[in-house]
């Protein structure tokens, strides 16, 4: 084969290849190599090299200093960076496969098109997938991996390793050390903490689901701007809200729980036993709130056992679920919601709300009612499709039913609000709640939408 022999200086020089097949060396400088057309060989000798190159190309080395190959073309490479002495590699428009296994250094890659498969150092390395589905692996050393376009496998291997993820189809292995991933863009995304084994998580603008569950170590989970929902294992997770709506649930650990903007909700239906949570202090104790620590939450749920809960001098929602529990409110314009069980609501300051599923569920009392100020709250859809807003008079009786239309009965002797699903016929009435008044009006009782 006759080549032409390209030769640089000791200087920074800019060498080009004809249009045949040419054999190009830099020497020392710092130099950029372009082969051009023809099946070319480039050396890039001393210094920090750049080298363009093509699939056509039969041999490129970068020699001393710290050199990068430019991919040029759409047909894939396969580049052993080690063994070409290249640092720094941009791949093609192809499905590259770039390995860096052997390699002295710490490297950085980027695949750029295709479906490329990228093998970093056992160093501190950066890899970019790039556009296109992507298999990335940091080996060993502290790796930045990062996914781009497309459903891309990162996986960390050794060292404390860094993850960015574009979109729900990226699939992540943090392998051994202290790995965190960032969630970039508004696409959502689920990360299951465990099976991916990553101790610290980032969200995105999307509404992403970071789970914790089984997670025996300890965790760090941060919301984006999304409504993001977070839940901790049996460490003692710190979970942290972003700018959404965001909801977490608690596992065994002593969590530390901060909701951030928005409304923000505390979930603990996980728990084996009762539980205490108190906004006004922060602090919970009992089941999977032992040791916990609460900011910035607005919404509490209970479990299935006699919870108590205590509201802040903000407007809280608190809902027991299921058990006999004690909802207080505080300070604030409250929401209680009993839920299953028998349950002792107490509004505290402020005009409260407290509102009932079903009428098919135990009673409950009301230990400080104030008619005009606070508010009964049923949903519409479970009492026999009450359309949404303030009771109709023609609904609501006093003491017993006049007519087949009245469905709320409130007694003026013992403080008890019923439902009849019939009025003045044979069916009989069942006990919502027992008030500590005496006086209660249809303006008092209110149908609400599900879910709000």
């Amino acid at each position: 084969m006759t080549m032409s022999v390209v030769l640089g200086t000791s200087e920074a020089d800019y060498l080009s290849g004809t249009a045949k097949d040419d054999d190009i060396s830099g020497l020392e400088g710092n130099d950029t190599l372009i082969g051009g057309k023809g099946v070319d060989i480039l050396r890039g000798g001393d210094g920090d090299d750049r080298l363009y190159v093509d699939a056509a190309d039969l041999l490129i080395s970068g020699g001393a200093g710290v050199d990068t190959a430019i991919m040029q073309g759409t047909t894939g490479f396969t580049l052993d960076l080690a063994a070409t002495e290249i640092e720094r590699v941009y791949g093609s428009a192809g499905d590259d496969t770039l390995t860096a296994s052997n390699a002295l250094t710490n490297v950085f890659i980027n695949g750029r098109g295709g479906n490329d498969t990228i093998i970093g150092s056992g160093f501190n390395d950066l890899l970019r997938g790039g556009d296109g589905n992507d298999l990335l692996h940091g080996g060993a050393g502290d790796d930045t991996l990062i996914g781009g376009p497309g459903y891309d496998t990162l996986q960390g291997g050794d060292g404390n390793d860094r993850f960015y993820l574009s979109g729900y189809g990226d699939w992540v292995e943090g392998g051994d050390g202290y790995d965190t991933v960032v969630v970039q863009g508004s696409e959502s995304v689920f990360i299951d903490l465990e099976s991916s084994n990553i101790e610290r998580a980032y969200g995105g603008s999307g509404d992403d689901y970071f789970s914790g569950d089984n997670r025996t170590v300890a965790v760090e989970v941060n919301s984006g701007a999304g409504n993001d929902w977070l839940m901790g294992g049996s460490g003692n997770d710190t979970l942290r809200g972003g700018a959404g709506n965001d909801s977490f649930e608690a596992g065994s650990g002593a969590d530390v729980i901060v909701g951030g903007d928005g409304i923000d909700k505390a979930y603990f239906s996980r728990s084996a036993a009762a539980i205490t949570v108190n906004l006004s202090t922060g602090i919970g104790s009992g089941g999977v709130a032992e040791g916990d620590s609460l900011s910035g939450i607005e919404f509490v749920q209970g479990s299935y056992y006699g919870d108590a809960l205590i509201g802040n001098a903000s407007a809280n929602q608190l809902e027991g679920w299921e058990g006999n529990d004690t909802l207080s409110g505080g300070k604030g314009d409250d929401t209680l919601i009993g839920g299953n069980g028998s349950d002792l609501l107490i509004g505290g300051d402020g005009a409260d709300a407290f509102r009932f599923l079903r009428y098919d569920m135990e009673s409950d009392i009301i230990q400080d009612f104030q008619s005009g100020v606070d508010r009964i709250e049923v949903y519409g859809w479970s009492y026999g499709n009450l359309p949404d807003g303030v009771l109709s008079a023609d609904l609501f009786a006093l003491d017993a039913p006049a007519d087949d239309n009245d469905r709320f009965i409130f007694s003026t002797t013992t403080g008890v609000l019923s439902y009849d699903a019939d009025g003045s016929g044979s069916g009989a009435a069942v006990t919502i709640a027992t008030l500590n008044v005496r006086t209660l009006s249809a303006s008092d009782i209110f149908s609400v939408p599900y879910g709000s």
